[in-house]
């Protein structure tokens, strides 16, 4: 049985509870805020000077979740080679473009 919220009657109300569960399955950063069940939002100032009722705001709100982290791939000798020119400004742009092809 699904645990009812103060946004299940929204359309997005499924989006909405995958979020909370992704918010929640990163607890190595720190919180900016914290949400209630019903939705009420409370500031983390407000939560960790006691304003707020602790246990009623318990779900965790986070300014961004981290980036996946990819293994940095970098160029092979042959690839380095590839990217020397004469000029300096342009073997800097080439080793940039091949890294970014590589890394994004």
């Amino acid at each position: 049985m699904t645990k009812k919220t103060e946004w299940s009657y929204l359309p997005n109300a499924s989006h909405i509870d995958s979020m909370i569960a992704s918010v929640k399955a990163h607890p190595e950063q720190e919180p900016v805020a914290w949400m209630s069940d019903t939705g009420s939002v409370a500031s983390l100032h407000e939560k960790e000077e006691g304003y707020v009722l602790q246990s009623a705001f318990n779900i965790p709100l986070y300014a961004a979740l981290p980036a996946a982290q990819r293994p940095w791939v970098g160029l092979s000798a042959q690839e380095a080679a590839e990217c020397w020119t004469t000029s300096a400004t342009q073997t800097w742009r080439n080793f940039e473009d091949k890294l970014k092809e590589k890394n994004t």
